[in-house]
């Protein structure tokens, strides 16, 4: 199938292919998987073809993915698990890499993949806003689009000859050393070493992943809680901010120390400055960023 557009002027050719794309062709995408298109040539004439769940122009990039399921996580967050083509799965090739998902309509989110390199799926933890409430209402079997991976993710190779390896999250930054923790490249380098995750939440209730706190554990990682407030009064773990009780508890060997960080922008730039001041190499600070 083709279809060929010819206007007699730039300008009117460029008015006549926005009222197109935003109108016919975004439903037509949206039904067929569809398509790529070559630049305008020398006589002024647009070539759309089609070619197999891959979208064009403002959607040029982009893939369709199944819900394979969306399911509560934590107060505010939500676990979506996505069954995107192999063509995405393939470019996922570092934990801390990102996405971005968008339903056609709504201003793309970035998000950071939760799963573990080489996995069929591609899991993420959102939390609850404005302009994430479609995806929190995704039902299974729904289709959504996904961009291609991007970023560098964190850099595992760096860590290799250090002794203790500090974890840092806030918040949903957790779902990125979630890919970390469970991935291979980091199983096979954590062995004999002191790991250490430093995880902060508002509130207890907002602690995601707890379902795997013990899995993480029995492969060696000690974990530190840390709730910044306590109204209810029934938590009874630490309280305050992550940089706080790194500082408090000390990095005993930092030559020999790295670390992964993933958060707010506050608690990244205190922490690097922290381990900058303690003497742990600037290259051994990771983000994924």
């Amino acid at each position: 199938m083709q279809f060929i557009c010819q206007c007699p002027t730039r300008s009117t050719f460029f008015n006549s292919r926005n009222k197109f794309i935003t109108g016919s062709l975004l439903r037509f995408c949206r039904e067929a998987n569809v398509v790529s298109y070559s630049r305008l040539n020398s006589s002024k004439t647009l070539k759309w073809k089609l070619r197999k769940r891959v979208l064009v122009s403002e959607l040029e990039g982009w893939y369709k993915a199944r819900v394979i399921h969306n399911v509560y996580e934590s107060e505010g967050h939500r676990t979506l698990c996505l069954e995107p083509p192999s063509i995405v799965l393939e470019q996922y090739t570092n934990p801390g890499m990102f996405v971005k998902l968008s339903n056609g309509k709504e201003k793309p989110n970035f998000f950071a993949v939760a799963s573990a390199v080489n996995s069929p799926f591609l899991e993420f933890l959102v939390k609850r806003t404005h302009s994430t409430a479609w995806l929190c209402e995704l039902e299974k079997g729904g289709q959504i689009f996904i961009s291609s991976v991007m970023g560098k993710g964190f850099q595992l190779s760096r860590l290799h000859d250090v002794e203790h390896i500090y974890l840092l999250a806030t918040g949903s930054g957790i779902s990125p050393l979630k890919a970390v923790m469970e991935s291979t490249e980091f199983l096979q380098l954590s062995n004999k070493k002191d790991l250490q995750l430093y995880y902060g939440v508002r509130t207890p209730e907002r602690f995601s992943y707890q379902n795997r706190f013990s899995v993480w554990q029995q492969t060696g990682i000690r974990i530190h809680k840390i709730c910044s407030t306590d109204a209810s009064g029934r938590w009874t773990g630490r309280v305050g901010y992550i940089q706080h009780w790194l500082r408090k508890d000390g990095i005993p060997n930092p030559e020999k120390t790295g670390a992964l960080l993933c958060g707010v922008k506050g608690m990244i730039e205190e922490v690097t400055q922290l381990l900058q001041t303690q003497g742990v190499p600037s290259d051994k600070i990771l983000t994924n960023f």
